[in-house]
C-alpha cells in the first residue's frame, strides 16, 4: 500500500514538473531564437547604414532603401516579419546636421503552447550621420556664424521659419537628441516614461516646460526643429508673415 502511494505521488509530481520543464525549455529556445533574429537584423542594418552614409557625398539617397533592407533581412531570417519604417534623411537636430535614421521592427510568434502563444515584436532604431564631405566644425570667430539667427520650422508641415515666441510654433515641442544636458534641464514625463532612452536617441521637450518625452507620448502631436536662418533659407523655408522669423 505504501509503495503504491509513493508511486502515485511520483506520478503527480512528474505531471506537475514536466509541463513546467517543457515550457522553460521552449522559453529558452524562443529567447535564443529572437536574440539571433535581433543580432542578424542589427548586423545587416549597420552594414547598410554604413554604406548609405559613406555614399552620401557622391550619390543621392535611394528612396528604395527601406524596401531593399527589408528584403535582405527577410532572406536571412524568413521566419520573422520584418518592417523597416521611419526612414528620414539629411535632417538636423541640435546642431547635428546630415542625420539619417530608420527603425527595424522584428515580429515573430512565440511558439509557446496554450494561452502563452502570441506575437513578439521588438524595434531596433538606428540614428547616424551621413558623410557628406563637408567640414562640420565651427570657428567661433567667424562673423557670419555669430550673426546668424536661430529659427524654428515645422518639418513636413510648414513652409515658414519662425521665432520661438511666434504663436504658430509656441504650443509645440522641440525635437532634440538625448544627452546629459536634456537630463539636467528636464525631468522625465510621467505618462510616457522616457527614462530608459539612451544618449543619441530622439526626444521631445517644451522649451518653457520641465519634462521631456518619447515620440509616442500622447502630448506629442506636432513638433518643431531649430536651425540657423541661413540653413532654413537654403532648405526653402521663408520668413513667417506674422513674426518675421527674426
Amino acid at each position: 500500500m505504501g509503495r503504491k502511494n509513493k508511486r502515485g505521488s511520483v506520478i503527480i509530481e512528474a505531471s506537475i514538473i514536466l509541463p513546467l520543464l517543457v515550457i522553460a525549455v521552449l522559453t529558452i529556445a524562443f529567447t535564443m531564437k529572437n536574440i539571433h533574429y535581433q543580432e542578424t537584423a542589427a548586423f545587416i542594418s549597420c552594414n547598410r547604414a554604413n554604406l548609405l552614409a559613406s555614399r552620401s557625398a557622391v550619390l543621392p539617397v535611394n528612396p528604395m532603401f527601406p524596401y531593399n533592407l527589408e528584403e535582405e533581412i527577410t532572406e536571412s531570417i524568413p521566419e520573422a516579419d520584418i518592417n523597416v519604417n521611419k526612414f528620414f534623411t539629411m535632417y538636423r537636430i541640435d546642431g547635428n546636421d546630415s542625420l539619417m535614421s530608420f527603425n527595424v521592427r522584428i515580429k515573430s510568434n512565440t511558439g509557446l503552447p496554450g494561452n502563452m502563444t502570441g506575437d513578439y515584436s521588438v524595434n531596433n532604431y538606428h540614428l547616424f550621420r551621413a558623410w557628406t564631405g563637408m567640414d562640420n566644425s565651427i570657428n567661433p570667430y567667424r562673423f557670419d556664424f555669430q550673426s546668424d539667427t536661430i529659427v524654428y520650422v515645422m518639418p513636413k508641415r510648414g513652409e515658414r521659419y519662425h521665432r520661438r515666441d511666434c504663436p504658430h510654433v509656441t504650443p509645440y515641442p522641440v525635437r532634440g537628441i538625448m544627452s546629459d544636458r536634456i537630463r539636467k534641464n528636464y525631468r522625465e514625463c510621467e505618462t510616457c516614461d522616457p527614462g530608459k532612452i539612451a544618449d543619441g536617441r530622439i526626444v521631445y521637450y517644451f522649451t518653457e516646460g520641465e519634462v521631456y518625452h518619447k515620440s509616442d507620448c500622447i502630448t506629442i502631436e506636432k513638433y518643431i526643429v531649430k536651425m540657423s536662418k541661413s540653413e532654413a533659407c537654403e532648405s526653402g523655408y521663408t520668413a513667417c508673415t506674422q513674426c518675421g522669423g527674426i
